[in-house]
């Protein structure tokens, strides 16, 4: 979803990237916990099998809650400051106040900023 929005915001944005240095842009992001589908997908695997625990050597890569940053900075090549916050509730005008901050001060001249959360998923009503 982080990139989905991050795409449309570009190009709403006007920017061209080709001529901006990307060593001035950050990307400041916000979600309230990363990786539910992946952890609940594992233990789904490891209750309904034979018992013997299997994790995918991604599992912890997937779990990370601030891949989301890093996962923009890379795809677009932005090296400025990245940083995730966490909060109970994703709240990205935090986001947004730390990004005004950061160019008020000099530290950049554009950030990626904005929040995201994909933690919803069906009950746990296995059969055992």
């Amino acid at each position: 979803m982080h990139l989905l929005q991050t795409d449309e915001a570009l190009i709403d944005s006007g920017l061209n990237l080709d001529k901006e240095n990307k060593e001035r842009i950050g990307v400041i992001w916000a979600s309230g916990i990363g990786g539910i589908e992946t952890f609940y997908m594992a233990i789904k695997e490891y209750v309904l099998g034979d018992g013997t625990p299997r994790f995918s050597p991604f599992f912890i890569p997937k779990m990370i809650g601030d891949i989301a940053a890093g996962a923009i900075s890379i795809k677009y090549g932005f090296m400025g400051q990245t940083s995730q916050q966490f909060q109970l509730v994703p709240h990205p005008p935090n986001s947004i106040i730390d990004a005004i901050n950061y160019i008020r001060w000099g530290k950049a001249d554009v950030f990626v900023t904005g929040g995201s959360e994909a933690s919803i998923n069906e009950t746990w009503n296995w059969r055992l």
